[in-house]
């Protein structure tokens, strides 16, 4: 049975890009994806070249791994999940890049579903279509039992900035401290103001894990700071957005150079000039800048004498130093504060590739606990994985996690909080010794 639903256009962004266009349409019907039926709605909405010709919605499954950008759930192939099926048409004489993302929302109006990130859609779909021609397209959305309606949104990047604005364009946001303000001890707020601009290369909006290409449109922040000490400071500095309610919706964006946050050397005594790209959101009501010295808002945590493991089994690197990020010994920004390693049953069946050993609920494994603090300035999704080895070096046990990638497992700790890790590795008789790795990241971690 198919339900006709209705077509609305939006000018306010709530949700992922948000660039010259802003097209939406909710599929509604009385029983909702629940209930095994197939959905529809038919659109026309046109604005600057883009029409929604139809989309659809119905029950389906995972073609590849996948995670949710908006709770960090995993999604595994073959796992349930919305698609949601459609054409977009391209009205224009220019090829059009069009992005499209769906929203699922529950009876009340609470959003409950998301565009899964995969391979093939970064938590939106990106789709070229040529001049006055038209694309079909899929996008899939996390399953929720509780969805009643989906929003699809699109944005097409053709060059225009948002509505009512335009590049370089100076704009009266408040910005939260004045010039004049001291930011963090011994450096103060000279000058600051906001204007439209255009990212120059890719990166994150780390609050919602989003993808933002080049060409996108952000805020950018310009100002100056001073230090007033008598030597030259190590300053970090990053600015969030926040809309009327007070709720971050904007934040620095992270790039391969920028990761969440900007870095500047400050001779003693004198000013710098920065310039910091925000995200786009046309909910920001007001800018906030912070900063910080030597690490100065991310006090060290003490670490107990019990910290360390107390069996045969060693751990490496020992329990007040930071995790490396490789084989390299590249040192993360992950300090690791305790941990054990035991043995227990395992409560699932793994299957491990180095060895093509299938391990079944109830063999034993070794499960590798601690806790760990998070010191990177910016990014709170952390990835690790650890290896054991015998007393001659040779690599005997490998991590049973499948998070994202196999033998990978992830954890959520935000920046300058202390946060719990588990992991479980084959119970080869002959472990030694354990090294355990990890990074962090702006988005859940593939």
């Amino acid at each position: 049975m198919w339900h006709e639903g209705s077509c609305m256009v939006s000018q306010k962004a709530t949700i992922g890009r948000v660039t010259a266009v802003l097209l939406a349409a909710v599929l509604i019907a009385a029983g909702g994806p629940a209930c095994s039926q197939q959905y529809r709605v038919s659109c026309a909405v046109l604005s600057e070249g883009v029409v929604v010709e139809r989309a659809s919605a119905r029950e389906g499954t995972l073609s590849q791994v996948a995670h949710d950008v908006e709770d960090g759930g995993q999604y595994r192939e073959g796992w349930q999940c919305l698609l949601v099926s459609g054409r977009v048409r391209n009205t224009t004489t220019a090829t059009l890049d069009v992005y499209l993302w769906v929203d699922g929302y529950d009876a009340d109006g609470d959003r409950v579903a998301s565009t899964l990130s995969t391979g093939t859609q970064k938590g939106y779909l990106h789709v070229d279509v040529p001049p006055e021609s038209a694309r079909d397209f899929e996008i899939a959305v996390s399953w929720s039992g509780q969805t009643r309606n989906l929003k699809l949104s699109a944005s097409s990047d053709d060059g225009f900035a948002p509505a009512g604005y335009m590049k370089d364009q100076v704009l009266s946001l408040p910005i939260v401290p004045e010039p004049g303000a001291t930011l963090v001890e011994g450096v103060v707020l000279e000058d600051a103001s906001t204007r439209v601009g255009i990212l120059e290369k890719g990166g994150f909006d780390v609050p919602t894990g989003r993808h933002l290409a080049k060409g996108d449109w952000c805020l950018l922040v310009s100002g100056r700071i001073r230090n007033t000490t008598a030597e030259t400071l190590d300053v970090d500095v990053w600015i969030d957005g926040y809309d009327s309610e007070g709720e971050r919706v904007a934040s620095t964006v992270a790039s391969d150079t920028r990761e969440g946050f900007a870095q500047f050397d400050v001779a003693a005594g004198s000013s710098l000039n920065f310039e910091i790209a925000v995200s786009w959101s046309n909910e920001v009501r007001s800018l906030r800048i912070f900063a910080d010295v030597g690490d100065s808002l991310m006090p060290l945590p003490a670490v107990p004498p019990s910290a360390s493991p107390s069996g045969p089994i060693s751990v490496s690197p020992p329990v007040g130093a930071y995790l490396p990020s490789g084989s390299k010994g590249e040192p993360s920004e992950l300090l690791l504060l305790a941990v054990q390693v035991e043995e227990a049953p395992s409560s699932e069946e793994h299957y491990l590739h180095e060895t093509g050993v299938t391990i079944q609920p109830g063999d034993t494994v070794l499960v590798v606990t601690g806790t760990l603090q998070n010191r990177h300035r910016a990014y709170p999704h952390v990835y690790m994985h650890a290896d054991g080895y015998n007393a001659v070096g040779e690599q005997v046990a490998w991590t049973l996690e499948g998070a994202g990638l196999p033998g990978q497992a992830q954890t959520y700790i935000e920046p300058g909080q202390v946060g719990e890790f588990t992991m479980h590795l084959n119970a080869a008789e002959d472990v030694a010794t354990i090294r355990i790795f990890a990074g962090v990241s702006p988005i859940i971690p593939p």
